[in-house]
């Protein structure tokens, strides 16, 4: 080892990970070392570290859906009845938008839509019919959204996003013919 500041008690044993990389060159110039992270999707992509001319290029993976699920099943355990609607509405967002289990995100949202007069929750269920296929479905999930965003003051979740909603609900209805 060599006596250098910062490296007398470094144990390779404690390392987390080790892996070999093979270093590119590249014509440009990178003055300072510089560290970035690439993303391909939700759950891979790559580390690019640059410095001078040479490229180091780090490929990870990792499980965002198995951690996410346990993350969301661990928080229906613990948050109130009352609430649970949030959760509930959060996770089927997540499958949807993460191309997850639809019918986990379904069974969510339709959850969240028995607990509560809130339009998003609604919002979320009319997007996973729609993505599951059922067009008519959605158009009524999402005209029950619009209704609820409409005569509720505290709901500004319809007022805020209601050009959206309302383009996603003519879609869908272009759709079932």
């Amino acid at each position: 080892m060599i006596d250098q500041w910062g490296t007398s008690a470094y144990d390779e044993a404690q390392d987390e990970v080790r892996f070999t990389v093979k270093p590119k060159m590249d014509e440009g110039l990178q003055e300072r070392l510089m560290y970035s992270i690439h993303d391909m999707n939700a759950e891979m992509g790559y580390i690019k570290l640059s410095w001078e001319k040479m490229r180091l290029y780090l490929r990870f993976k990792v499980d965002v859906m198995s951690q996410s699920m346990a993350n969301i099943t661990a928080e229906l355990v613990k948050t109130p009845e009352e609430q649970k609607w949030n959760v509930y509405t959060q996770g089927a967002r997540f499958l949807l938008d993460f191309d997850g289990n639809l019918d986990q995100a379904l069974n969510w949202a339709k959850l969240a839509t028995e607990q509560t007069e809130h339009s998003w929750p609604w919002f979320v269920r009319a997007r996973v019919e729609a993505k599951k296929g059922d067009m008519a479905a959605a158009v009524t999930s999402g005209t029950k959204c619009a209704e609820i965003g409409l005569m509720s003051e505290e709901d500004t979740f319809y007022e805020e996003n209601a050009d959206q909603i309302n383009a996603y609900i003519q879609s869908w209805a272009s759709k079932m013919n």
